[in-house]
């Protein structure tokens, strides 16, 4: 009895040992986490389970990881030995479990599985101000600030401030935290001010903020007496006694707005030379202030002569004329300076007056600011201002001989009138006059800036001289041109005319 009791136990022990064998004899060939996609919010965290096939065979080890696709990314999450995951940033990371042991037959690798983590942002849900309500003094500032909840909310979000009511209160976001801004009091009165994620306000916070009046002391300007020029601008800022006062309204005068003319925003315009007042009365108490206004008129800043060189006739006069910059310059009085009286004088009006043959020198000194120019003046017979010229023509010409019709024209360039005696059309082969006039319905007076055009009408003249006489300050006087050639003139009994004319061709007037 008892051999068998023995042999009872030796048998329960070999299957029990046999069994044992067979578990250890099951591999593991495959394994899978619980999930194959995740979203978390920043600081969130999940504990991976891993479950393996065949579910009978015993759980191997394993190791975790964490890694990021995106080589130049960092890692969204973080993952403990037990696979618990933490979400740290915005982002996608790949978990990774594989076996410490146990080998894929197939593959030679360690069994493995994945799961692609999103980390999300966590938005706002409540923004908490520091105050609900205020009270200020006009010219104080309040700081307000709120808190975000939650407070690991990783939302890209911008609060956006705002005061109901901009002339009582302004409201400025700090540039370096926008969960904090400044509010400045404007005027008196009661104003909201409201902190608000995004332009819609979907989450907000706000203060009611009572402000008391101050009241105004006196006013002062800065500058009691400014000199400007005529044509210039500017703004006057009257200096309030107490800086927060809160009624700083003002009323703006002018004592004489022909001088200058100030606007509700104390702009003064000035329009005209003189002196005026220009007052700020407050509307609170009426305080006065006083500045004294002169307009000068504009400075001169150049002056110079419209020309280098002017001609005047014996005792013939000539207008000078300057140019003074800017052009509307206020003081345009000029001292006129002759270098030599004798040959030229010029008197007050830059009226220069010739007297007799000669080159001066004629400077004008500027009364305002002293600026000078110059000029030179050559005196002249009154010949010279004479100028002779063709104005058109209509000839025939073989070997130098001209046959057909010439317009000759003189001019009076000088400031005195002469009196023209004769024409005369001059042969230069035999130098006898082919055609000659002294009709004075033709000829006549020649006043300045005057033109008389005589058509001669020739018939085979040899390189034809035209000659004008005139009478001049008790002198007779001689010009002549030779068509095609520079102007030449003399007196008329320095030119020895030879022969007489033998044939008087017509001489008519245009």
């Amino acid at each position: 009895m008892k051999m068998k009791k023995i042999m009872f136990l030796l048998l329960s022990l070999l299957f029990i040992i046999a069994c044992d064998k067979d578990d250890e004899d099951v591999a593991v060939t495959a394994i899978q986490l619980d999930k194959a996609e995740l979203e978390l919010h920043v600081g969130e965290t999940y504990e991976f389970k891993v479950e393996h096939t065949p579910k009978e065979a015993k759980a191997p080890a394993y190791e975790w990881d964490c890694y990021t696709n995106n080589p130049y990314g960092l890692n969204a999450c973080e993952i403990d030995p037990n696979g618990k995951i933490t979400a740290i940033s915005l982002g996608t990371s790949i978990v990774r479990v594989q076996t410490s042991e146990v080998i894929d037959i197939t593959t030679g690798k360690p069994l493995t599985s994945e799961c692609k983590v999103k980390v999300i942002p966590t938005e706002v849900e409540k923004l908490t101000m520091n105050q609900t309500e205020a009270t200020m003094n006009g010219g104080e500032t309040l700081v307000l600030s709120v808190e975000v909840s939650p407070k690991n909310a990783t939302e890209n979000y911008s609060i956006y401030w705002e005061s109901s009511d901009t002339k009582i209160a302004k409201v400025t976001r700090d540039p370096s935290n926008q969960k904090m801004a400044k509010v400045t009091v404007e005027g008196e009165g009661e104003v909201t001010i409201t902190a608000s994620i995004g332009p819609t306000g979907k989450v907000s916070a706000s203060c009611k903020i009572k402000i008391l009046p101050t009241q105004l002391e006196g006013i002062i300007f800065a500058e009691t007496e400014k000199s400007v020029i005529i044509g210039e601008s500017f703004v006057l800022i009257p200096l309030f006694k107490p800086t927060n006062a809160t009624n700083k309204n003002i009323k703006w005068t002018s004592s004489n707005e022909k001088i200058a003319k100030v606007n509700d925003e104390g702009t003064v315009t000035t329009l005209a030379v003189g002196e005026c007042d220009i007052k700020a009365i407050a509307e609170d108490g009426g305080y006065e202030a006083i500045c004294k206004v002169t307009v000068k008129p504009v400075p001169v800043e150049s002056i110079e002569f419209q020309n280098s060189h002017y001609d005047v006739e014996i005792g013939g006069e000539k207008k000078l004329e300057v140019i003074i910059k800017p052009e509307n310059a206020g003081n345009k009085n000029i001292k006129w300076i002759s270098s030599n009286p004798q040959i030229a004088k010029i008197d007050e009006n830059g009226i220069v007056k010739g007297n007799t043959k000669g080159n001066v020198t004629i400077s004008a000194i500027t009364e305002d600011g002293g600026y000078s120019a110059s000029c030179t003046v050559k005196v002249v017979e009154i010949d010279y201002m004479m100028n002779v010229y063709f104005p058109s023509a209509s000839v025939m010409i073989i070997n130098g001989y001209y046959t057909g019709q010439i317009n000759c024209a003189i001019k009076n360039d000088s400031s005195r009138p002469v009196k023209l005696t004769k024409f005369e059309i001059i042969d230069t082969n035999t130098y006898k006059t082919v055609a000659e006039t002294e009709d004075e319905s033709l000829l006549g007076e020649l006043n300045p800036s005057e033109t008389i055009t005589l058509v001669g009408n020739i018939q085979s003249v040899y390189e034809p001289i035209f000659r004008w006489t005139f009478e001049y300050n008790g002198k007779t006087y001689s010009i002549y041109e030779s068509y095609g050639n520079q102007l030449k003139s003399a007196k008329i009994n320095s030119i020895e005319v030879k022969g007489k004319a033998e044939k008087l061709f017509p001489i008519t007037k245009k």
